[in-house]
């Protein structure tokens, strides 16, 4: 039996937004020092990723590394995917219920998801 039927629903789409940030960061290597910060993604009970854009290690990393983080979200995998996804116009009823919570300069997520845009 294929193990990735055994998968939840939550970690199938953990594993392809882990591919997705990793495919950015392979593809956009010259451009990652643009995003000018760190980002940590984290998904209670499901993941959390570091992305480190700048220094001599980039990549996606499957916990929180001691770098400096220059933004933080915390929210399920499918907010998540709407928000990468830009299918969400206001954040502040998810804000104010909890489901999501963001620290830092919200410029280094956005310049960011420009890369994986381009």
């Amino acid at each position: 039996m294929n193990a990735d039927v055994q998968l939840s629903p939550s970690k199938r789409r953990s594993i392809g937004l882990r591919q997705l940030f990793q495919a950015t960061i392979d593809r956009q290597k010259k451009k990652l020092a643009s995003v000018g910060g760190n980002l940590l993604f984290f998904i209670p009970n499901v993941a959390t990723w570091t992305i480190v854009t700048q220094g001599t290690n980039p990549g996606v990393f499957d916990r929180a590394t001691d770098d400096e983080v220059n933004f933080a979200i915390k929210c399920d995998d499918e907010l998540l995917m709407q928000l990468l996804m830009g299918n969400v116009e206001d954040l502040k009823p998810f804000i104010a219920s909890k489901k999501l919570d963001m620290m830092g300069n919200r410029a280094v997520l956005t310049r960011f998801l420009a890369l994986m845009d381009s």
